[in-house]
């Protein structure tokens, strides 16, 4: 893809432009080498083709403290509207996506967070709070995506969490068992429009009763439900399931 958008450039001036802005609108940082930062710096109309920003595998004293990664974000945030970050979590008392200095990335619409759980640990006790007051810096925020592996079943205390000040339209949960943050949501999600649910490994005390949650907030404006794996949801936790999605234009329930 990336070889026919740069051999469409070297054919004629007309096409250099829509291009460029193929190559150029997703930046994958595993680090901040200073030749990023030169790039940008050097070629400042690559920088508007940048829309989605992509942080994999990163560490939090590099995303806190980095002064290259800083710039970049300078340079980058009336551009980006896309973020996605993959982290790891290496001790069990680090806080959850607790990166205020991304903060400066006001034109972000749709985040979707990545996080692996620690071999051995089945419950982290610490950081709840971090993740909802991570959110709140983004109040353009329309699309949300979990994919985190960390099972989380205690609820710090929500007294210094504001609540939300984004509404969503699109929520995707890859797997997300986090009672805090989804519970949090609620108020979020009064104009939701697509929800998607998959939990390969499902809590059937939770499942059914966490998405007929958001399902019945949502009121009318849902228009697309998808929710699989239920194979391990009882019962009533299905009848529950399907009784709420029979507002949604497109339910799709497996």
């Amino acid at each position: 893809m990336l070889e026919s958008l740069r051999a469409c450039a070297l054919t004629c001036r007309a096409l250099v432009s829509p291009a460029q802005a193929g190559i150029f609108h997703t930046l994958s940082l595993y680090s901040a080498p200073p030749t990023v930062l030169a790039k940008l710096e050097s070629t400042p109309h690559i920088r508007t083709f940048i829309k989605y920003l992509r942080l994999v595998e990163i560490h939090k004293p590099w995303i806190q403290r980095s002064e290259e990664l800083r710039r970049i974000l300078d340079l980058l945030s009336p551009y980006v509207v896309s973020l996605n970050i993959h982290q790891r979590r290496r001790k069990p008392e680090n806080q959850r996506f607790a990166y205020s200095s991304l903060s400066q990335l006001k034109s972000i619409q749709e985040i979707s967070l990545g996080e692996e759980m620690m071999s051995g640990v089945s419950s982290f006790a610490n950081g709840d709070n971090a993740l909802p007051m991570f959110l709140n810096h983004f109040p353009k925020l329309k699309a949300l995506t979990f994919d985190c592996w960390v099972r989380n079943r205690t609820i710090d205390s929500k007294s210094d969490v504001a609540a939300p000040v984004f509404r969503l339209e699109s929520l995707d949960m890859c797997y997300c068992d986090d009672t805090l943050v989804l519970d949090w949501l609620i108020p979020a999600i009064s104009s939701l429009q697509k929800l998607h649910i998959s939990y390969p490994v499902p809590d059937p005390s939770n499942f059914s009763t966490t998405v007929s949650q958001i399902m019945i907030a949502s009121g009318k404006s849902l228009q697309h439900i998808e929710v699989k794996a239920l194979e391990n949801t009882s019962n009533s936790g299905q009848l529950s399931l399907f009784s709420c999605s029979r507002r949604a234009i497109n339910p799709v329930i497996a």
